[in-house]
């Protein structure tokens, strides 16, 4: 055989080859598929606590006759707050006591206690903002915590305003 007739049959056998597939031989491609979600906001975590800050879940399934496909997928986003107080870790290591002497306990006491009424007064103003966005929970927890840190009138003026605005449920 030459050549030509060689390339003639070939065509032959290969438009006879397609000409004689059926409809059960045709392939399925899936193409790969992702998804991405964000997030924006802010939550409170507690030290050594955890939150969630969303997710997404989905699922599909399909019945053919007695055949019955499914799949499910999720994705999620969490936090988990750890907070490492090195100035302890160095009085640890280094064998001192937080107070070394009453001069310093005292100073410590004002600083800390300054430091106390300004993260209250901090937790409060959240506290607003999350009320004013809808995130109730956040709020409540919020004021919640204002309230173990104040002391005095900043306490009794955050626990009157938590009252007023997220009574308790009975």
């Amino acid at each position: 055989m030459n050549r030509k007739k060689l390339l003639r049959w070939t065509l032959v056998v290969a438009m006879i080859e397609c000409l004689s597939a059926s409809s059960a031989d045709a392939q399925v491609i899936q193409l790969p598929s992702f998804h991405t979600f964000s997030y924006s906001g802010s939550v409170l975590v507690p030290d050594s606590g955890s939150a969630s800050l969303g997710g997404v879940r989905r699922s599909v399934s399909n019945r053919s006759g007695r055949n019955f496909t499914g799949a499910s997928s999720h994705a999620g986003a969490a936090v988990h707050v750890t907070i490492i107080d090195h100035q302890a870790i160095d009085r640890a290591i280094l064998g001192q006591s937080r107070f070394d002497d009453q001069k310093s306990a005292d100073s410590q006491n004002s600083l800390s206690h300054k430091d106390a009424t300004a993260e209250g007064k901090s937790l409060v103003r959240h506290a607003r903002s999350m009320y004013r966005s809808g995130n109730a929970a956040a709020a409540r927890m919020s004021y919640q915590m204002a309230i173990q840190l104040l002391d005095g009138r900043l306490k009794q003026l955050a626990k009157s305003e938590y009252e007023r605005v997220l009574p308790s449920p009975h």
